[in-house]
């Protein structure tokens, strides 16, 4: 090859790079992806939220008093459905309740009798179906108790004993209709005043109950059963009523069947060890 044709090769090979350099962003950018902008809406389609334009001042207002009003209803509504549920628990206190506890042991009876006006030889009809409001609950109550496995299976003797609301409320009836039938209406609904159900039987079946054996020292000295207890709503779980106290004293309130139970399982699990 002569030295004419060796410069006009060199020539075109420098013509070339020059060229590439020159369209190298071109090719660079379009292998980059593009936003299309055939697919946006036109601007008066968009919303303002979107455009970011600003509304009027009577507009803002409007949407604000609408929210408030959303706000405000949905408040309300919650707060009644509190009030309503706190009357079925039995938070919210009755004004016209009676001071006396109809079913605190002797002292119940006696005081109902003096606030309705009845006479001692009322006492033994009232006593009477007192205890057969007991007796029905107690029986019921133990046995809808349920053991935590989990808890004996570390020694522990706990029991949960689920609302049953229709049970509560039917004992209640037939408590309520006897004391009509032995003292007639007027009567009978001065005394369910001072029935206070709440503090018995996970409050008639209206809450969950849960209840722990343990021990505590005596009155007297020495060592005693005791009873934890937490008396909970069933549907939310939220905690009413909670605490301990010697297992005489949770029989009391609760039954004594429930406290045979924990007691008798309580020694089967020691025997087991």
């Amino acid at each position: 090859m002569s030295n004419a044709n060796k410069l006009l090769v060199v020539a075109i090979l420098q013509f070339g790079v020059i060229v590439f350099l020159l369209l190298r962003p071109a090719v660079t950018g379009a292998t980059q992806p593009q936003v299309s902008q055939a697919r946006m809406p036109p601007k008066s389609m968009r919303p303002a939220e979107v455009l970011g334009e600003p509304i009027s001042e009577a507009e803002a207002e409007r949407l604000a008093d609408e929210v408030r009003e959303k706000n405000m209803l949905a408040y309300r509504a919650q707060q009644a459905r509190r009030a309503q549920r706190d009357r079925y628990l039995g938070r919210s206190r009755d004004p016209e309740a009676a001071r006396f506890d109809l079913l605190w042991a002797e002292a119940g009876p006696t005081e109902a009798l003096k606030a309705v006006g009845l006479s001692d030889n009322d006492r033994p009809a009232l006593e009477k179906s007192i205890r057969n409001l007991r007796d029905k609950m107690d029986t019921a109550f133990a046995a809808r108790a349920v053991l935590d496995e989990e808890a004996a299976a570390k020694g522990k003797v706990v029991y949960r004993v689920p609302a049953d609301d229709a049970a509560g409320t039917a004992a209640i009836s037939q408590f309520r209709d006897e004391l009509t039938a032995q003292f007639g209406k007027e009567a009978a609904e001065k005394l369910l005043k001072g029935f206070h159900p709440t503090r018995y039987f996970g409050g008639f079946g209206r809450m969950d109950l849960r209840m722990e054996l343990s021990e505590g020292p005596a009155a007297t000295g020495g060592i005693t059963a005791k009873i934890i207890y937490q008396n909970s709503d069933p549907e939310t779980g939220e905690e009413f009523r909670g605490g301990s106290g010697p297992a005489e004293s949770f029989a009391f309130a609760n039954g004594k069947a429930i406290v045979d139970k924990m007691l008798a399982k309580k020694a089967e699990l020691s025997g087991s060890r």
